[in-house]
């Protein structure tokens, strides 16, 4: 059914997000405010060295501090763990790999005991000259930060290569790129660099741990967007049943991936395994946050061919990850953004590689957009650099390559829902790309202000101050993450209200609005009917996790599936209740009526009591959804359909430039991104605004800045800077919908792609004023002082 056809009451308006009140009045619960009976507080002491052998650990003072319940080491607790490579204790044992990892850990009865007792521990350490470069890391004859990663067990998303600093090799292969080359008028070539950044939640991590003595029955509070993943991860770990480990998720204030996979759960539930029931406590602070969560720097290699008509005819890429010291998501990361690694554009042959790569450095972790960020920073600047080189707009150069239906992907995909032409064309009129734009000569002349030292393609400010204008753009493709399920129950109750039973966590993405339309409209009942309860994996059905923009297609999906068999059960009811077969009633507006007798009806809330007598009873349904998708081959990366649907977009940005401090200044960034369609038209533009303003942080301001032996010197937010509300350019943001024909409604996700295309429609706008190209990130005031003094002298 097209989307014309959908005579639809509720989804596709905008309604206020059904959990702003609690939030906004304080009452919403997050993990850090929960204390339970007889709770402890757990603290751990972190190891100041990023590459170290444990020679000696002396815990006996710490011992004797009052309050202290606990204290162990790594010897007590001897337990890996890991989401993709199983390479990561619990508690350092044996080395220590980076500089922050936990050597020690302490339970008392308050932090402050907790504090004093980390502190009289004494560890001696025999040092190593740690690997901070990911380049030396597999370079040949390096030391093996992990010299037992060959027998370590591992997931089917990492290819580690054993003997090497390499935890996982990505490899996609699409037809003879060394011909698509030799066809080609010219064949570019240059390399782009990214970032260590940090994901800056207002929430830091916390969880808290309860291990039932004699029983191994182990409950973990924890604001976690895996919570089935983190129990399998538990469990794995520990060798326990996945039935042992219960997992509950209070509110979660913010992740953008952080808090996918374990965090603080592994030393909560160490603790916990000495304290006899008592729960523990672990609040981690913003210091620890930037060494055991941070997205990981990079290294791209492109080499493309393309002909002078603007065909490309083969394109090649190569990308360094820097996972730090431990595999944590890394492979998982490199293969799914492997995946789009030549961007969403026509080119027939293809050959890349993605190489994970371990560094005695802090631990990198998904970050929103899984891996696409670095990527398009990468190809968006250099589709530029292409455009340059054979004198197209860069516009038009991205028009003519871009993806359309029919098309086919680098991995062999055929493509049906893409509505990237359409994305590009309305962010062309919003940035007013149109029509001939000045040089910076045409602006110095006009404004009567002294010529800057460069000769470039924008403008000077009328103010008379050396500062130059220009635009830039940069178009984004994602998927999403697979396989995966999702699962859904919906539950009737008596007076007619809706509870829905799922595992999607709330983060701030407006996913419990949106899955709270989708029932309503479903079941025709009001917005304020629908509960959605805490998500418990002892009560709450299997979700794979709230990652890769996939909720609202996955679990959408399946609510209507549940919603489905609830109907089916409710006009069974409601026909033995009216006195008519099955097939003579239907569910109109929130009521079982008879067909074509509107009077002969029954509201929702009659229908449970009617049915089922004064004892009462309830209408329970059920829906599983997992899309058909196929592995990728080994040794290709090739498959008919690696996703169940992808995420499209354009953005634009137009900056000013001071030619005497390099200073960016973002004026105006524009946004369109096909969502196939917008279940909620204002919480997806609110996602797309709030991915455009990470994004704009991490092109000109953010950076993880480590010293020579690994330690992090800027791990607070007075150092490390981030965008505030005030540093919020203009925005303008729209949605197309290209329907996707088996998403909910129509719908696909959105949450992730438009931080993603940021920082390269930033740096194309920086080139259009100045003439500077920068390839790595940040686009810092230093960086560009120097790049100008280059351009200037010519080189």
């Amino acid at each position: 059914m097209g989307l014309e056809a959908l005579e639809l009451q509720v989804v596709g308006q905008g309604i206020p997000r059904v959990d702003a009140r609690d939030k906004v009045e304080g009452k919403a619960q997050y993990t850090v405010d929960l204390v339970l009976p007889r709770m402890l507080y757990g603290d751990f002491l972190r190891s100041p060295l990023a590459w170290a052998r444990i020679l000696h650990i002396d815990t006996s003072a710490a011992k004797r501090v009052p309050g202290v319940k606990a204290v162990i080491t790594g010897a007590d607790f001897p337990y890996t763990y890991g989401s993709t490579v199983k390479d990561r204790p619990f508690l350092a044992q044996g080395e220590v790999r980076f500089v922050g990892e936990p050597v020690a850990a302490v339970a008392a009865t308050s932090p402050e005991a907790a504090r004093e007792a980390i502190e009289l521990i004494r560890v001696d350490y025999e040092e190593r000259e740690p690997i901070l470069d990911p380049e030396a890391a597999i370079a040949k004859g390096a030391p093996l930060i992990h010299p037992e990663l060959g027998s370590y067990k591992h997931s089917e998303a990492a290819y580690p290569v054993p003997g090497s600093n390499i935890c996982s090799h990505y490899r996609l292969r699409n037809g003879d790129v060394e011909e698509g080359f030799r066809e080609a008028d010219l064949v570019y070539e240059n390399t782009y660099r990214t970032q260590m950044v940090q994901h800056v939640c207002i929430e830091p991590h916390a969880a808290i741990a309860q291990w039932l003595p004699g029983s191994d029955r182990i409950t973990v509070w924890v604001g976690t967007v895996s919570p089935f993943m983190s129990r399998k991860e538990l469990a794995d770990g520990l060798g326990l049943p996945m039935s042992n480990i219960r997992i509950i998720v209070p509110r979660v204030g913010g992740s953008f991936g952080s808090k996918m996979y374990l965090k603080a759960e592994p030393l909560a539930v160490a603790l916990a395994r000495f304290t006899d029931g008592r729960p523990v406590k672990v609040v981690m602070d913003r210091a620890d946050e930037f060494t055991v969560a941070v997205k990981g720097p990079t290294i791209t290699r492109i080499k493309t061919g393309v002909k002078r008509d603007g065909t490309m005819t083969a394109r090649e890429v190569e990308t360094i990850w820097d996972t730090g010291a431990y595999a944590d998501c890394g492979p998982r990361v490199t293969r799914n953004s492997g995946h789009t690694s030549a961007g969403p554009y026509r080119i027939p042959r293809v050959k890349i590689d993605g190489y994970t790569v371990y560094t005695n450095k802090n631990i990198a972790v998904p970050f929103r957009g899984y891996g696409t960020q670095e990527l398009c920073w990468a190809y968006e600047t250099h589709m530029d650099e292409i455009a340059a080189e054979i004198g197209w707009d860069p516009l038009e150069f991205r028009l003519k390559n871009a993806f359309r239906p029919g098309d086919f992907t680098a991995t062999g995909q055929k493509l049906e829902s893409v509505g990237l032409v359409e994305c590009i064309e309305k962010v062309r009129r919003a940035i007013g790309w149109e029509g001939k734009r000045e040089t910076v000569d045409e602006q110095v002349h006009r404004s009567g202000v002294e010529a800057p030292p460069v000769n470039t393609g924008a403008g000077v400010t009328a103010a008379g101050a050396r500062k130059v204008r220009g635009r830039g753009i940069a178009c984004i493709h994602k998927a999403t993450g697979a396989p995966s399920t999702s699962s859904a129950v919906v539950k009737l109750n008596e007076d007619g209200t809706v509870t829905l039973l799922a595992s999607t966590i709330e983060q701030g993405q407006g996913s419990e609005t949106v899955l709270t339309q989708i029932v309503a409209e479903e079941l025709g009942v009001r917005i304020e009917d629908v509960f959605i309860a805490q998500p418990d994996t002892d009560y709450t059905p299997f979700d794979s996790s709230s990652t890769s923009s996939r909720s609202t297609y996955h679990m959408g999906n399946a609510i209507r599936l549940a919603c489905a068999d609830a109907k089916r059960q409710l006009l069974e009811a409601g026909s033995k209740v009216l006195k008519v077969r099955p097939e003579e009633v239907e569910l109109v507006s929130g009521k079982v009526q008879v067909k074509g007798q509107p009077g002969r009806s029954l509201e929702l809330r009659q229908i449970v009591p009617a049915y089922y007598g004064s004892r009462g009873g309830t209408i329970i349904g059920r829906g599983v959804f997992r899309p058909d998708t196929v592995p990728s081959d080994r040794e290709t990366g090739l498959t008919p359909k690696m996703t169940p649907f992808w995420m499209y977009g354009a953005q634009a940005a137009e900056v000013e430039v001071d030619l005497d401090t390099g200073q960016v200044e973002v004026i105006k960034l524009v946004a369109y991104h096909d969502v196939g369609r917008a279940i909620n038209p204002v919480t997806t533009k609110q996602q797309l605004e709030g991915a455009m303003g990470m994004g704009g942080s991490g092109a000109i301001l953010e950076n993880v800045i480590l010293d020579a032996n690994g330690r992090t010197l800027n791990a607070n937010l007075h150092d490390y800077k981030v965008y505030t509300a005030m540093d919020i350019p203009e925005l303008e943001v729209g949605i197309v919908e290209a329907e996707q024909a088996d998403g909910p409604f129509g719908a696909k996700g959105v949450g992730e792609p438009a931080l993603a295309a940021t920082a390269p429609a930033i740096g194309n706008a920086v080139y259009a004023a100045c003439g500077v190209r920068l390839r790595e990130l940040p686009i810092t005031g230093e960086k560009m002082v120097e790049a100008l003094r280059q351009r200037s002298a010519g080189r």
